[in-house]
């Protein structure tokens, strides 16, 4: 049988912790997220960021929620260009700008 990796199987775990309702469950989920993602796994990278975007596990900040986004976009992660075009139509985290939305 094949071994899942550790970063994926963090991820994992981290998207269960979340389906919690428990506060503490998402603080925990999202530290598995980080985890993974400081692993370079741009899955981990696009929902931790969105996590800092929506204030679930960790503290809201858009600038933070933007490095991970633009991290995991740097690997050609889809979800991340659609969200940092988000991020831009709405400018959290960065300046409004409309070329840029629509770019992504």
């Amino acid at each position: 049988m094949l071994m899942p990796s550790l970063h994926l199987s963090l991820y994992l775990t981290a998207l269960e912790a979340l389906q919690s309702p428990t506060a503490s469950n998402t603080g925990y989920g999202a530290e598995l997220l980080r985890q993974s993602a400081d692993m370079d796994y741009a899955p981990a990278m696009t929902d931790l960021g969105a996590l800092y975007s929506i204030t679930r596990g960790v503290p809201r900040d858009d600038n933070i929620a933007r490095d991970w986004q633009l991290r995991a976009a740097e690997q050609g992660n889809p979800t991340a260009f659609f969200r940092l075009g988000l991020m831009y139509y709405a400018g959290r985290g960065v300046p409004t700008d409309d070329i840029e939305a629509a770019c992504g």
